[in-house]
């Protein structure tokens, strides 16, 4: 464990460990070898998702709410906080497929604490871009797979801090990609389109 006044295990990585002993702790094995349960995928996924914010340019922020949290997680949102010493999340809607209007707004008490979204497949494009483009601090935004289209992209440009958006395998043309307007979004590193 770590030294008393360094950060701690979380839950979730302890979890984790518990898991990786359990399954004969060899480091030469894959995860895919281990075959995760449906406990552990989303640590894994989480784990390998996780994004640090750039601290010269993300404010500091208050804790959200752990209720909040915990309804978001019972929708199968996965929710992450990013690091022990901040309060900003990742959120997952990869594997809510039928997810509702009021479902999506309950992300919005967070709407300041999410850095990253990954809405990969998401075909709720239309109630999801409103509440995206309220989220203040959103540093990266995944949109692959979706059903987003040119006319949901300048509602984005409100989004100041944003880096990183991934639109693979949509109908977004290059003329819908000209709407973005974000100096912190570096289109030709991190816009990435395939037909």
């Amino acid at each position: 464990m770590p030294p008393k006044g360094k950060p701690q295990l979380n839950n979730d990585e302890i979890k984790l460990i518990v898991w990786w002993i359990d399954n004969s702790a060899d480091k030469d094995k894959t995860i895919a070898s281990l075959s995760p349960g449906p406990d552990i995928k989303p640590i894994l996924l989480g784990l390998s998702q996780q994004t640090s914010p750039k601290e010269a340019h993300l404010p500091k922020i208050g804790q959200a709410d752990p209720k909040v949290i915990e309804a978001l997680k019972k929708y199968g949102i996965i929710v992450h906080t990013v690091s022990q010493v901040d309060n900003y999340l990742t959120i997952d809607l990869t594997y809510c497929k039928d997810l509702t209007q009021s479902q999506l707004n309950e992300l919005l008490p967070l709407k300041s604490h999410i850095i990253r979204l990954k809405a990969t497949s998401c075909q709720l494009i239309d109630e999801l871009i409103p509440i995206v483009s309220q989220m203040d601090n959103l540093t990266t935004l995944f949109l692959d797979h979706s059903n987003i289209s040119d006319t949901h992209l300048s509602p984005l440009n409100v989004l100041k801090r944003l880096e990183f958006i991934n639109l693979a395998h949509t109908s977004v043309t290059n003329a819908g990609l000209k709407q973005l307007k974000i100096p912190s979004l570096q289109k030709s590193q991190f816009v990435w389109k395939q037909n």
